[in-house]
């Protein structure tokens, strides 16, 4: 996991705290009743109870702060954790909530490691996390945003409490940012059968061109084929994006959600690219399966077993390949009968890949 390009252990234990806080704050998931995020007080609670268990109880966690009403809080909190844990099935936001107890964790270890000749620590868990749930707070848009759509349970009024304010008598229902989603052009495609399709078309043709023994007609024509399939590959894709832009409105009112959904077409490894959580991943797929993909006609995880590449619907070339669409689907590979008990069945023999070219293309 990184931050603005650098590793999380890289970054100072405050600083690795907000932000694995605020994932956890940030996260939401589907409901009946449209997004909602998860309780952020109850878990900071659990969150806290971990860490005072590792670090190995308040006497401890509290090294170098004298007693102070935030240090009580916390300790209010910590009770309220444990008593809670374990905690509900969070599914894949369970791994979110773990991160933050190794922020958490770290953060309090700092804590211990500098002490003054006095007793005191110059970085006191109990001001650290404070502060870090303040950051974590201005970034949602304040006290209202962090406990939109939560209930106004205990554990939320210590947390107010925490930071200083109380908590708003009338929370919003629903919080006002955006859902954002990743649309990975390639990655769909790639699911689709379609970049395989296009990508044998393209190899044959490359070899063509590459092909001295040709004569230039053949190789010229091979080129202008291939920069007008690659054209035409780049225009399926675009056109795929727009699509699934245009989807989102149509999805969110089927999902019932209230917050409009923001798609960012970019790739997996982008920095920029939006954080999964439960809510996203649901809503992606239900894009996913509402856009078709122009050049099959269907969503593209729907590809069908037995298929090839070259079977594919709806791809229209502009001039005569080697590799053409088939008229008709292939059939799907028969099944050989399982061998009779005690016969030397020969194991299957690996063969090459064919994608081994080292100019291999780049669609």
């Amino acid at each position: 996991m990184t931050y603005d390009g650098a590793p999380m252990n890289d970054l100072d234990p405050s600083v690795t705290t907000t932000l694995a806080l605020t994932a956890v704050a940030r996260e939401r998931r589907l409901t009946s009743a449209g997004e909602r995020p998860f309780d952020f007080a109850d878990e900071l609670a659990e969150i806290l109870a971990a860490v005072n268990a590792r670090i190995g109880g308040t006497d401890e966690l509290f090294v170098g702060r004298p007693t102070s009403d935030r240090t009580e809080l916390i300790t209010t909190l910590i009770a309220a954790g444990t008593a809670r844990r374990p905690g509900p099935d969070r599914g894949t936001h369970e791994a979110t909530v773990y991160r933050a107890i190794v922020a958490a964790t770290d953060l309090a270890r700092q804590s211990g490691a500098y002490i003054d000749d006095d007793g005191r620590s110059p970085f006191p868990f109990a001001d650290e996390l404070t502060d870090a749930l303040s950051r974590v707070t201005a970034s949602l848009g304040g006290p209202a945003e962090l406990f939109a759509g939560q209930s106004a349970t205990s554990n939320a009024k210590t947390v107010a409490e925490l930071l200083g304010t109380t908590l708003p008598e009338d929370l919003p229902a629903y919080r006002s940012e955006p859902v954002r989603v990743l649309l990975d052009v390639n990655d769909q495609f790639e699911e689709s059968g379609l970049q395989d399709h296009y990508h044998w078309v393209l190899q044959g043709l490359w070899s063509a061109v590459l092909d001295e023994r040709l004569p230039d007609q053949y190789r010229l024509r091979a080129t202008a084929t291939y920069e007008a399939i690659r054209a035409g590959y780049s225009a399926q894709k675009s056109a795929y994006a727009e699509t699934y832009i245009r989807t989102a409105p149509q999805v969110a009112e089927q999902l019932g959600l209230h917050a409009p959904i923001e798609v960012f077409v970019g790739h997996h490894d982008d920095p920029a690219a939006p954080a999964e959580d439960p809510l996203t991943r649901e809503v992606t797929q239900a894009l996913t399966q509402a856009t078709i993909v122009p050049g099959t006609g269907r969503p593209p995880r729907e590809r069908r077993p037995g298929r090839r590449p070259a079977d594919l619907p709806g791809v229209a070339f502009r001039a005569r390949t080697s590799v053409e669409p088939r008229s008709t689907p292939s059939q799907p590979a028969p099944t050989l009968p399982p061998p009779k008990p005690g016969l030397n069945v020969r194991p299957a023999t690996v063969h090459p890949s064919r994608d081994h070219r080292s100019d291999g293309l780049q669609l």
